[in-house]
């Protein structure tokens, strides 16, 4: 028995050990470049595919903040529009009482300026017929 379980032993201890060993045969260096240069090629991929995915991304947020400044800019607007008309609307009596009042007062000055001309034009038609008689009553005396 004791003869068999140290048969067992070392040979489950050889299959382990000849996992871990390394390669007899030694790679040639021009695999271990090509190697190298596949992992190289493979990284500079890995980081183009990286950085388009992070420009990518940075563009889509750009466009969602434009999308959204553009809607806020649009609510804002309906928003002002509404409470202008609602404004309006609340103020409708005031404000044409206010248009009425003016349009009267632009009325009366109106009024005023024209009765000052025709005044002034009466003056002047009779201190013109007042000169044309004093013309004629000088034509006769001489």
């Amino acid at each position: 028995m004791g003869r068999s379980r140290s048969r067992s032993s070392s040979r489950s201890k050889h299959t382990k050990s000849s996992k871990h060993k390394k390669r007899s045969r030694p790679r040639s260096r021009s695999r271990d470049k090509e190697r190298v240069r596949k992992r190289s090629k493979s990284r500079k991929n890995e980081e183009k595919k990286a950085e388009f995915e992070r420009q990518r991304k940075i563009q889509q947020q750009e466009i969602e903040e434009k999308l959204i400044e553009e809607e806020t800019a649009r609510r804002v607007e309906e928003l002002v529009a509404k409470r202008v008309e609602e404004e309006l609307e609340k103020r409708k009596d005031e404000i044409e009482g206010e248009v009425l009042r003016r349009v009267e007062d632009a009325r009366r000055i109106m009024e005023k300026q024209l009765l000052e001309e025709l005044k002034r034009q009466r003056q002047a038609e009779l201190a013109a017929q007042k000169a044309r008689e004093e013309e004629k009553r000088a034509k006769r005396e001489n």
